[in-house]
């Protein structure tokens, strides 16, 4: 699995103006706010998680302070700016546990003031920590919030906003393996602000599409984008990553004897420094085992040491970061949510019935919590049932009267053809089944092939091969045993899923029901 670098060099924003001109306009054209909402101030800089292994004496962020002066705020709103302030700094240097927990003091203390403005910029810091350690889930739900609050005050996003959702964006499609998703993203973004190249925000825009072909393999504009921002910005640490990348490639493509010596010189640049960086506990794994293999005891016992260690760093900062965020966001969102419905029966109650409200509150959400879950069982159950009733059959094929492709009736013929051959086969088990390599496979073009599984199947070619995985993974879980004792993430690479992740999203689409109840079923009719 490829642990990219999701590197947001967010520009820090403490949002929109920074000159008396543009607080004056500010003022004239948001003058239905309350103050706490119009003063806003930006230090134009990117908190670039690069610049400790930078060659630059002074952090980009650090130089951005000093460039900038806050002006027109209140002593509340001063204090909150303090702390954004430094779990900026504590980000910088890596200190992701000091990072996120002043993070969310300054997002306490901005919900206190109802400072909006101030409540967005604690969120984008705890939504880039999550997603730095690989939460793309949780970012997503913080950059959803965001949104919410540009809704609320009817107001557009200021353009660094805008950039900022839409770089975070990016990464979550790169962290759920969507490149292609994400690339589309960058070109919309690249098209729809003519002179972004004129700012930080260039650099990580190009890197994430550097990333996403590399994910999509296509490898030379992938190393074409990483490398150009190594030279925009030269530091140790990009270094590493084009090393990191460089080694995946060829451990693809090639072998790892191969790739080893980029793996190695990662493993230099990265060595000394106190940060937790999410690749190296992939890459001292990788090492451990080559060294392992060709029985270098040594060296082995060495990575071996690093790889643990990075391990337990690893997962202590990322459950850190898990559970500090659900603690601080994820559950108080919801009482949120919940509690404006308590308020409204608060109002109507004498203050003495106050307490005995929140509790049948309380109950009341246990109880449809309870029933929510029972009815969903049920479904589940009755899904299952109408499964074996169809012995797992589900037609991929649509109906004959589908409209004719604008392609020869020859043409479509023979494609449908090899359609049936290739299914019969079970060609669509192959873990890197593509719309490009089965064209090339039946000797025409992608276009073609497209519109015939678009027109013949009634879906869009992807569909089409998860759908032809599932029915087959359904009849093999019925018939071979063996298969109802793997785990999730074994099962999907045995149907030819790049991750389990992917392989429950297409199950759950084509069935109605998570492969581990199914599974949890099936034995249970086999009285296993």
């Amino acid at each position: 699995m490829i642990f990219f670098r999701l590197l947001f060099s967010f520009f820090f924003i403490l949002i929109i103006f920074s000159d008396l001109r543009n607080v004056s306009a500010l003022t004239s054209s948001t003058s239905d706010f309350d103050k706490k909402t119009k003063v806003i101030i930006i230090p134009s800089a990117t908190l670039l998680q690069v610049n400790k292994y930078s060659n630059q004496d002074e952090s980009i962020l650090s130089k951005a302070v000093k460039e900038e002066q806050v002006t027109e705020l209140s002593v509340n709103e001063s204090e909150i700016i303090e702390y954004i302030d430094e779990a900026a700094k504590y980000l910088d240097a890596f200190e992701f546990k000091k990072s996120l927990k002043t993070a969310f003091m300054a997002y306490k203390l901005a919900k206190e003031e109802e400072n909006v403005i101030q409540e967005v910029n604690s969120l984008l810091l705890v939504a880039q920590i999550n997603m730095y350690w690989g939460n793309a889930e949780t970012s997503l739900k913080i950059y959803e919030k965001i949104n919410s609050y540009s809704k609320d005050l009817n107001e557009k996003l200021p353009q660094n906003l805008d950039l900022i959702l839409d770089l975070g964006k990016s990464n979550v499609h790169l962290k759920t393996n969507n490149p292609t998703n994400a690339l589309e993203l960058i070109e919309q973004v690249f098209s729809d602000h003519k002179n972004i190249h004129q700012t930080f925000f260039y650099q990580d825009f190009l890197w994430n599409s550097g990333i996403a072909y590399f994910q999509n393999e296509k490898y030379e504009q992938a190393f074409d984008s990483l490398n150009k921002v190594v030279e925009m910005v030269p530091s140790n640490y990009y270094e590493a990553l084009i090393n990191y990348y460089t080694g995946k490639f060829y451990e693809q493509t090639m072998d790892i004897n191969t790739a080893l010596p980029y793996y190695m010189r990662f493993d230099s640049l990265i060595s000394g420094q106190k940060e937790i960086v999410p690749e190296t506990k992939e890459i001292y794994g990788t090492i451990n085992n080559y060294f392992l293999e060709t029985g270098d005891r040594v060296r082995q016992f060495d990575y071996l040491n690093k790889f643990l260690k990075t391990l337990t760093a690893h997962n202590d900062i990322s459950d850190y970061v898990e559970n500090t965020t659900r603690e601080h966001f994820e559950i108080p969102l919801l009482i949120e949510e919940k509690q404006l419905e308590i308020e409204k029966l608060k109002n109507q109650e004498v203050q003495n019935k106050r307490d005995t409200i929140i509790i049948i509150s309380i109950l009341l959400i246990g109880l449809f919590i309870s029933v929510y879950y029972m009815v969903k069982q049920r479904k589940y159950k009755k899904r299952f049932d109408k499964l074996i009733a169809k012995n797992f059959k589900e037609s991929i094929s649509s109906d004959e009267e589908n409209p004719q492709p604008n392609i020869s009736i020859e043409v479509v013929e023979d494609l449908l053809k090899k359609l049936d051959l290739f299914e019969s086969k079970k060609e669509f088990l192959a873990n890197e089944v593509s719309l490009n390599e089965v064209s090339k496979q039946f000797q025409t073009n992608s276009s073609y092939l497209s519109k015939v599984v678009n027109l013949k199947k009634d879906k869009n070619f992807s569909n089409y091969i998860n759908d032809l995985r599932i029915e087959h993974c359904l009849e093999q879980l019925d018939k071979e045993s063996r298969l109802r004792k793997y785990t999730i993430k074994a099962l999907a690479e045995e149907m030819g899923f790049n991750n389990a992740q992917s392989f429950s999203t297409a199950f759950f689409k084509y069935t109605g029901i998570q492969p581990s109840f199914f599974i949890e079923q099936l034995k249970k009719s086999k009285k296993e």
